[in-house]
């Protein structure tokens, strides 16, 4: 069942081979599927409660109650996820009441290791009904480079801008460059409440409390701020990010992160998270040989090409040696699949806290940066198939030989 999203798989279980015989299993008929395992149904609770699974792979264990507790816990966190019991796979006296209970629950599926991809298949049209109908899920698009000053945070802006004017109020930008960050200054807003605010309320933290923390912007976008400093930004920590953005996911269609230029476990926390992740890079030779390492440490991850965008910024005027797009794209052993025009207004809009998309034409810098926003818009997620898909023809999304670049 091809589809472009992960699917958010929990194994809950106190034998680490019960992960591997998933991911096993899932890779023949599920594609893309990120795992994560919990020893017992209460580390199991923690982690949905972070990563609001798909679907649960839970060993039934030898008590009734305890399966029964784990059951309506797990479906007051995550309502749309499946629930799959496994079972041992040996005769055991005492499974019987367990297997009764787990019947009485109404689990989605019972199944008996060891599992394999035929285990599977009485519940693949609930995966694929799961994949395909979230109707509640948003997209997450990030943002990141390997270095500041590439236009990182002036792209993530300007995207989420763009994505508001079709999608009002339903586009939150998250600035996570944590003590970098210049989202709400860009925008000339000044939020009560900023991106640790929400994390520290983990507890509580839901869809009506994430839009009230949020500062609404003229656009139709929301700005959840960076923090105000880094005694604020060290509450930011891997766990906090990632509650955070699957409570943003369902509260809004589209999520926009602008990144910290590094790689620490909150950034890796985004890149594993996201459906669409924009690599920028301004097209210098340091900058290019970041990049290029940049995409080594995604494939070791397993962020596959599909999830990942090449753009090369241009927020200098050409000089005398600088590269072209093709030159760029050799380097980086890839294609260039959004090639950015320089544009001063992009300053200017930056000081008066007018986003450029605002008030660009259809052609030169304002064509791309919507070829962009279309690209995030065809991700498969939120309410369905995208409004407008992106094209696949120059100039808007261009290989890196022939990438065009025309002022606006």
């Amino acid at each position: 069942m091809p589809v472009d999203r992960a699917l958010e798989v929990l194994v809950v279980g106190s034998d680490p081979g019960l992960e591997a015989e998933v991911e096993s299993a899932l890779a023949a008929v599920a594609g893309r599927a990120a795992v994560r395992a919990a020893p017992d149904f209460g580390a199991g609770l923690a982690t949905a409660r972070a990563r609001r699974p798909d679907v649960v792979f839970a060993e039934l264990g030898a008590s009734a109650e305890l399966l029964r507790g784990f059951a309506a816990d797990l479906r007051a966190l995550t309502p749309g996820a499946l629930l799959v019991g496994i079972r041992s796979g040996r005769p055991d006296e005492a499974e019987g009441p367990v297997l009764v209970e787990a019947v009485r629950i109404r689990v989605d599926g019972l199944l008996e290791r060891p599992l394999s991809s035929r285990e599977l298949q009485p519940i693949l049209p609930r995966l694929e009904e799961v994949l395909r109908g979230g109707a509640s899920t948003g997209r997450i698009v990030a943002f990141h480079s390997t270095k500041g000053g590439v236009g990182k945070s002036t792209l993530s802006i300007n995207t989420a801008c763009a994505l508001a004017q079709s999608h009002p109020d339903q586009v939150l930008l998250v600035d996570c460059s944590l003590q970098l960050g210049v989202c709400e200054a860009a925008l000339d807003l000044q939020g009560s409440a900023t991106l640790a605010d929400a994390v520290r309320e983990h507890e509580r933290l839901d869809a009506t409390l994430l839009r009230q923390l949020a500062e609404p912007h003229a656009s139709g976008l929301r700005l959840l701020s960076a923090p105000r400093d880094a005694v604020d930004a060290s509450d930011v920590t891997e766990d906090g990010i990632t509650r955070l953005l699957a409570v943003a996911r369902e509260a809004f269609e589209f999520v926009v992160v602008d990144t910290l230029p590094v790689v620490d476990g909150a950034m890796l926390a985004v890149l594993d998270l996201s459906d669409r992740l924009y690599l920028v890079n301004q097209g210098t030779v340091p900058d290019v040989i970041g990049a290029a390492r940049l995409l080594s440490v995604l494939d070791e991850l397993g962020i596959q090409e599909g999830r990942r965008r090449v753009v090369l910024n241009r927020n200098t005027p050409r000089f005398p040696g600088s590269l072209r797009a093709s030159e760029v794209a050799t380097r980086l052993g890839c294609a260039v699949d959004f090639h950015v025009p320089y544009d001063k207004r992009v300053f200017t809009a930056l000081n008066l806290g007018r986003p450029r998309i605002l008030s660009a034409g259809r052609f030169g810098w304002g064509r791309v940066l919507r070829a962009i926003a279309r690209d995030a818009e065809s991700v498969s997620g939120g309410t369905g198939a995208p409004t407008s898909p992106a094209p696949r023809d120059e100039p808007e999304r261009v290989p890196a030989i022939g990438a065009v670049e025309v002022e606006a």
